[in-house]
């Protein structure tokens, strides 16, 4: 683990940081390339992705926030001040599900905007993300966040005392701990490559994105029971994670069944 690069002055390169901007970096070009290859303009794909990432990254510190408001409420400038109580330079705290949720209505913006396709744009980007989504996580893991509960398995874990996954894990008095972090390193990564395996069965606009979102929806509600939760932070047993994106899945599901049906059925012709 090397949650922070190097140090210069009050100044500190975070290895979360650094991945995340890979991840963003994967994201736009394989996007991009994919854009070119679907005679899209892969300059729309680049200032799609500049929204995207900023309102992502919004939406990721307000998400957290709202789930924090104690740390924050005698000290609202706290929320947006990149000076630390420790003296360090830099903001730290996201939710990845509200960076998902803020970045994607923007996105929709921009593309409505714009006068393109949802679906096809969509279906472009869908693989990028899901790259990109993998290689960002690896930033949690040389973090020691986002961090599972006790594992007994071969593949578990022992994290650095000094880091939070160390705190919690000689708290419990666990050996090791699931690896949630690689987890969801892999589920970005086979998300990816399964939206690419299966986009020889499509059969319509949309095809690979609702592939993506259900996807990547089930594997955190799965990720989610193996990762460490405050008792706060749960509703009878499950995280605001699996809550919603349980309506996610279904609602894009139904949505996948009802294009493929509908691109099942003989055409008519006058």
């Amino acid at each position: 683990m090397h949650p922070i690069l190097f140090t210069v002055g009050f100044f500190q390169l975070h290895t979360y940081g650094l991945m995340l901007a890979l991840g963003f970096i994967v994201a736009i070009v394989v996007s991009s390339r994919r854009a070119k290859a679907a005679d899209e303009n892969p300059s729309f794909i680049s200032d799609l992705a500049v929204w995207s990432i900023i309102s992502g990254l919004i939406g990721g510190r307000l998400f957290y926030v709202a789930l924090n408001w104690t740390e924050f409420r005698g000290n609202l400038l706290s929320i947006i001040s990149p000076f630390q109580a420790d003296g360090t330079f830099g903001i730290g705290g996201l939710v990845f599900l509200g960076a998902l949720i803020a970045g994607t209505l923007v996105a929709l913006v921009v593309m409505y905007y714009n006068g393109k396709s949802i679906l096809t744009i969509g279906d472009i980007v869908a693989p990028g993300v899901a790259f990109g989504y993998g290689v960002g996580r690896l930033g949690c893991f040389m973090s020691g966040c986002c961090y599972g509960k006790a594992c007994h398995l071969p593949w578990g874990l022992s994290f650095p005392p000094e880091s939070a996954a160390g705190y919690y894990q000689a708290a419990v008095h666990a050996t090791a701990l699931h690896p949630t972090q690689l987890y969801m390193v892999l589920g970005g990564l086979i998300t990816g490559a399964l939206v690419l395996l299966l986009e020889r069965f499509k059969r319509f606009e949309g095809h690979s994105f609702f592939i993506f979102f259900i996807l990547l929806s089930l594997d955190r509600i799965i990720q989610d029971t193996f990762r460490y939760y405050p008792p706060s932070e749960l509703h009878h047993g499950y995280t605001h994670n699996q809550i919603i994106l349980s309506g996610v899945v279904i609602l894009t599901g139904l949505l996948f069944f009802w294009k493929w049906r509908r691109a099942s059925l003989p055409q008519s012709h006058a």
